[in-house]
């Protein structure tokens, strides 16, 4: 019965996929960004956790969330699933925000750029209103860092931004740009 009205639409046929936004990336112009992009998209093996990232801009627009019912009295629902549904939280809602930003620890502009940040952050945050969407920041750095602990700069560092940015330590994470990226990304 093909093109009958019974056939599934594409989202119930293919492996569902987290739905991961990269942003803060200029894959057009910038080498380096580039090589991360390509690192990501790389090596997406079958035995790992099946992701689709996918790069946008920082002020992206992502769907405004609806406010909730404050009484389903006379709510009659439509069916099981809405019709879109698994396309926008497989395709348009991501589940969580990866905001990539350029900043060594010794930048002489630690202070702006660090304010800088978390203007970025914020607006990510604001754009996802009312979603459960994960925001996470990765800072691209030219040398490869010291060991966890050993660099105590790094660690006070670290603990300001995500202090400024509103963050867990656990969503913080360091990307030296060297010749190890794909295992750093890994």
């Amino acid at each position: 019965m093909a093109g009958s009205q019974w056939e599934h639409p594409p989202e119930l046929c293919c492996r569902p996929m987290a739905f991961v936004a990269l942003t803060g990336l200029d894959v057009v112009y910038n080498a380096v960004h580039r090589a991360i992009w390509d690192a990501f998209c790389a090596n997406r093996r079958a035995d790992r956790v099946p992701i689709s990232f996918k790069v946008l801009p920082g002020d992206h627009e992502y769907p405004k969330c609806r406010t909730k019912r404050t009484s389903y009295e006379w709510y009659i629902p439509k069916g099981i699933l809405k019709t879109g549904w698994m396309n926008k939280h497989l395709n348009l809602v991501p589940a969580l925000v990866v905001l990539f930003y350029e900043l060594d620890w010794d930048d002489p502009q630690w202070k702006e750029k660090q304010s800088e940040c978390a203007t970025r952050v914020e607006i990510v945050r604001t754009s996802l209103q009312g979603r459960n969407t994960k925001v996470a920041v990765v800072l691209i750095q030219k040398k490869t860092p010291l060991p966890p602990g050993e660099d105590l700069v790094a660690s006070e560092k670290a603990s300001a931004l995500c202090g400024s940015c509103d963050l867990s330590g656990k969503s913080l994470f360091v990307l030296p740009h060297t010749d190890h990226l794909v295992g750093y990304i890994i």
